[in-house]
């Protein structure tokens, strides 16, 4: 859930003070219980798809393991309507934010078949 979140909303390379809050409070809702705590899960997150961005097949296969581990339908459903509304969190929904939830839905769905 937390690489979902952080894919949809890392999309400007940064993260603002009320997308972490966005984050964090999908995080709790959804009892999230990490190996390690929330904000160290969240950095490592956007260092892996930092390695990603910008090479379109790295950034599809980098999707494609965060919806593999997003293991049922309800769960994958569950982590895009999270996504999205995260994605608004800041008070708008930027282009490549709205491109990358897309991207998120179509995965979803192709793994769905």
């Amino acid at each position: 859930l937390i690489d979902a979140l952080v894919w949809v909303k890392y999309a400007d390379d940064f993260l603002a003070e009320a997308e972490q809050t966005a984050i964090a409070a999908a995080a709790d809702a959804a009892r999230w219980a990490g190996p390690i705590p929330l904000a160290d899960y969240t950095l490592r997150a956007a260092t892996a798809l930092r390695q990603v961005a910008g090479d379109p097949q790295r950034e599809d296969a980098h999707l494609a393991s965060i919806v593999v581990r997003l293991a049922t339908p309800i769960v994958r459903r569950a982590a895009l309507d999270a996504c999205n509304v995260a994605s608004r969190a800041d008070g708008e929904i930027d282009r490549r934010e709205a491109d990358l939830l897309i991207r998120f839905r179509q995965a979803i769905l192709a793994a769905e078949q």
